[in-house]
């Protein structure tokens, strides 16, 4: 049974792997290396980074507009030479926090000169092959470069989302940035100098390129950049003619931010650790069976502890003739005393693995004292099973039966004050933990405390007895280790069938993030978010008039 463990807990230790951030081994550095090469000779991922790298340093010379203009299927060149002018011109960028336009005045002398072409840059946008940066792709070909190699598609996932803030492929968000604010200031600009129909187009012009970076590249940080950006533009151009058709394209874009924003608490990613969402349903069936895996699998250590400990008393005491203790019940007692033992701690581990307690939740410093104290119900599970379930055969061993009143007295405090712990009033704000998370803390705290006193109190009062009644020396011991011995077992079945559970919806898990991982904003929000919260922002963009 144990080496069956063994071989099922290689999925749990990878799990846990995903769980903790890690730096790449050599074999998965090997790959990322090749990932990058791939998206480096790609010219569709290659080229636009290099256009952004670029513009994020420096303003580009003219000999570099004139070879990125080759890019004919892209309107990224328009774009650059956009941001070139305007930065030639002394547009500074408008900011979220300060919104105010630039006077007329305090704009430079090229101002006038440049915007013609300017003017004629916007006009070029409007019929120019939209806006791709690449991102999706690179993404793609990184996730199957990695997965070819033999890494796993949630390990790839998580090395991809530390790689994607690397200085070569964030420099976009920066660019934009400064793009959409200094589009926002020639807005601003052309208000000033009575001109609201140009200032109308400038803000078709900075929803359009947003848009089209959405479209080209629908991941989470993508889209919800473009949302925020988006909806600031809107509320840019409440005050010119655009104004009155911003209301319902606004709505749908904060609908989006709020959706994608406000995740449940228990439907945080944890396999890997990537916080947002994916693959919802697999990801929290293969949680409950982690779970439920991994503690089944520590009590039944805890248990082969107990027997190791037990089997050195064994030993070194070497009890001599026929042990003076024998099962309850006509024999009955060897199939209650592991009972005793696995069957609480296996209810408790199902409720811990149900819906009832988001396991997110137990993952913090207040659910450690529960935790910490679960051993401690062990122990007094298992000398319960002991006392109970084995009776002595000798005369003079009468002292040695169970001792009922201490016992009633034992576990009727436990039962008070697991009952005072559960009816004290729970916090119920939208803040707090569920009340699953909440119950289990206080009980398993409670209990686990009370338990481990009165072990080790029982432990050393029969130990006492036995002295007192002349036991013959490891003859408890050797009736203990039966008990721990089978209580073991049967807490490593259970913890095999755990564990089986869980590699067989390992797999399954992993299947789905990587269909999921594909297409992220779509696998979380549906197939239609493009056409509920994006599309109403793009039919704004090419309106006429």
């Amino acid at each position: 049974m144990c080496l069956v463990c063994l071989g099922l807990l290689n999925t749990l230790v990878r799990q846990i792997n995903l769980m903790v951030p890690h730096a790449v081994t050599p074999n998965e550095q090997k790959a990322v290396q090749v990932a990058r090469a791939a998206w480096q000779s790609d010219r569709r991922i290659n080229n636009p980074l290099a256009v952004l790298n670029v513009l994020y340093q420096r303003n580009p010379d003219e000999q570099e507009l004139g070879d990125w203009a080759r890019m004919t299927d892209n309107s990224l060149p328009i774009w650059a030479e956009l941001l070139s002018r305007l930065r030639e011109a002394g547009i500074e960028p408008v900011r979220p926090t300060t919104t105010q336009p630039q006077d007329a005045e305090n704009l430079t002398p090229a101002t006038s000169q440049i915007d013609t072409a300017v003017s004629g840059l916007i006009a070029r946008l409007e019929y120019a092959p939209p806006l791709r940066l690449g991102l999706a792709r690179l993404h793609e070909t990184f996730l199957t470069t990695l997965t070819e190699r033999g890494v796993s598609a949630r390990r790839a996932e998580a090395i991809f989302r530390g790689d994607r803030w690397s200085g070569a492929v964030a420099v976009y968000r920066p660019v934009l940035r400064e793009l959409n604010g200094r589009l926002l200031a020639l807005a601003h600009h052309h208000q000033q100098a009575g001109r609201p129909a140009e200032a109308t187009r400038v803000y078709r012009a900075a929803i359009r390129m947003w848009t089209d970076v959405v479209a080209d590249s629908p991941l989470p940080e993508v889209a919800t950049l473009a949302a925020a950006k988006i909806d600031f533009v809107l509320r840019e151009a409440g005050a010119i003619e655009l104004g009155p058709a911003t209301r319902p394209v606004a709505e749908a874009l904060q609908s989006f931010q709020h959706t994608w924003v406000d995740v449940p608490q228990n439907e945080i990613n944890l396999i890997p650790l990537t916080f947002e969402p994916v693959a919802t349903d697999a990801h929290r069936r293969v949680v409950k069976s982690l779970v439920a895996g991994g503690a089944l699998v520590g009590f039944g250590w805890a248990l082969a502890v107990v027997c190791l400990v037990l089997l050195a008393a064994v030993v070194i005491l070497r009890p001599r003739g026929l042990v003076p203790l024998a099962w309850r019940w006509g024999g009955w007692g060897a199939v209650v005393a592991p009972a005793v033992v696995s069957l609480p701690l296996i209810a408790v581990v199902l409720m811990v693995a149900s819906d009832a307690v988001p396991f997110i939740w137990l993952t913090s410093l207040r659910s450690l004292p529960a935790v910490v104290f679960a051993p401690a119900t062990l122990l007094f599970l298992w000398l319960l099973a002991t006392e109970w379930c084995l009776i002595p055969t000798t005369a003079d061993g009468g002292r040695g039966r169970l001792p009922v009143r201490s016992l009633a007295g034992g576990l009727l405090l436990i039962v008070a004050s697991a009952g005072v712990a559960t009816f004290i009033p729970l916090n119920g704000e939208s803040w707090s933990p569920p009340v699953g998370v909440q119950l289990f803390r206080r009980l398993g705290t409670v209990v686990g405390l009370l338990a481990g006193i009165i072990f080790v109190v029982w432990l050393f009062w029969g130990w006492r007895r036995r002295r007192s009644a002349n036991w013959p020396a490891g003859v408890w011991a050797r009736g203990a280790l039966a008990v721990a011995s089978t209580s073991m077992a049967v807490m490593l079945a259970a913890a095999t069938i755990g564990l089986a559970l869980n590699q067989h919806r390992d797999r399954l898990h992993e299947a789905a993030f990587a269909a999921a991982a594909m297409d992220p904003v779509g696998s979380r929000l549906g197939s239609d978010w493009w056409a509920k919260y994006f599309a109403p922002a793009r039919a704004l963009s090419e309106s006429s008039g």
